[in-house]
């Protein structure tokens, strides 16, 4: 009987340990697979966010230089010589006075 309890002591210990080891495989389990899944996946939105906002912004950096490269032929066939001088924010910069 006394044998017979000391292995079934051994074995508590022995699943408590195994316990132990759990915890630290879930945990391990976590650092090496779920960090760095969430990372990518965090990367990845960021990435999309900003492919989005240059795309926007190009866009409308296109549509003001266009703009202004208009303004700059229109001014040309004016015969102002000064590629869009005429406009009035280009003579308020000119001037120096606030805009």
């Amino acid at each position: 009987r006394r044998r017979l309890f000391d292995l079934r002591r051994l074995l508590g210990q022995l699943q408590r340990r195994d316990r132990g080891r759990r915890r630290g495989l879930v945990r391990e389990l976590i650092h090496e697979v779920l960090v760095p899944v969430l990372l990518l996946f965090l990367v990845s939105i960021v990435s999309i966010v900003v492919n989005l906002l240059v795309e926007l912004f190009g866009q409308l950096l296109i549509k003001l230089l266009l703009v202004v490269a208009h303004g700059g032929l229109l001014g040309l066939q004016r015969g102002g010589g000064g590629g869009g001088g005429d406009s009035p924010l280009a003579k308020a910069i000119g001037s120096g006075r606030p805009v």
